[in-house]
């Protein structure tokens, strides 16, 4: 006998298990998705550690090299300010020697002189005459030998033979530029032979550094200029670069 076919029991069965299978391949489906969401979450942050430590290592050594950077650059300064320090103290070493020994006249400090001997003199050897643009009188009278003191006084003869005045040390000349000497005489009214009338005289010259000078500042009364024999009071004065550094008053007497 046929067997007959229960076709409801069929059709649910079927439809059981494709329900099951779709079931069952949502389920793999969905547990496969949440696996892979989960490694990417995981990948992602291993990858945002990874970032984070990279940027955290180059972050310290950029602090690292700014902080050497600066280091460097504090002992570079704290070197040169060393240098400069050290180079001022040599400099100041060498020159303060030249100022305490005043062997260089700065501009703080001022020629000077004092008289070390005054009155009538007798001359060595022979005077002569010479022309000078830089004298008032056009003329000087000058000696290749040194001078012996007579007498130290201040009264002098007015009389043809006399050489009279003073002699002077100096100290503080100038000994890195050169100078200037000027000796001025100051007499009573002396006409002159073409009828002009002088009251002063001046001798000045020019010196290079640290050179001395004839320390003598004088007068002659020589033969052939006798109208030059003026009683009364004569001064004698010197200056050095416009300083005065001596002076004397003498009393000319018939």
């Amino acid at each position: 006998m046929l067997a007959a076919f229960d076709w409801n029991a069929v059709l649910t069965g079927a439809q059981e298990g494709a329900v099951r299978g779709v079931l069952v391949g949502a389920g793999y489906g969905f547990l496969s998705y949440l696996m892979r969401e989960s490694n990417a979450r995981k990948h992602a942050e291993l990858e945002a550690r990874e970032r984070s430590r990279i940027h955290a290592q180059m972050y310290g050594k950029a602090n690292s090299a700014k902080t050497m950077s600066r280091w460097f650059l504090l002992l570079a300064l704290a070197a040169l300010i060393g240098a400069g320090a050290g180079a001022l103290v040599v400099n100041l070493s060498l020159v303060a020697p030249l100022l305490s020994s005043g062997g260089d006249t700065s501009s703080n400090s001022k020629p000077s002189a004092t008289i070390s001997d005054y009155g009538r003199y007798r001359n060595t050897g022979p005077i002569r005459v010479v022309p000078d643009r830089k004298t008032t009188s056009g003329v000087s009278a000058i000696s290749d030998r040194d001078f012996i003191l007579l007498e130290q006084t201040d009264q002098i003869p007015c009389q043809v033979g006399e050489t009279w005045g003073f002699r002077i040390r100096c100290s503080d000349i100038p000994a890195n530029l050169p100078y200037t000497v000027r000796k001025e005489t100051y007499h009573p009214p002396i006409k002159q032979s073409d009828g002009s009338v002088r009251t002063k005289d001046v001798n000045e010259f020019r010196r290079p550094p640290g050179a001395s000078f004839d320390p003598f500042c004088g007068w002659y009364f020589l033969k052939g200029y006798e109208y030059e024999l003026v009683a009364g009071e004569w001064t004698l004065v010197v200056f050095i670069d416009d300083v005065e550094v001596a002076r004397k008053v003498f009393k000319i007497q018939n």
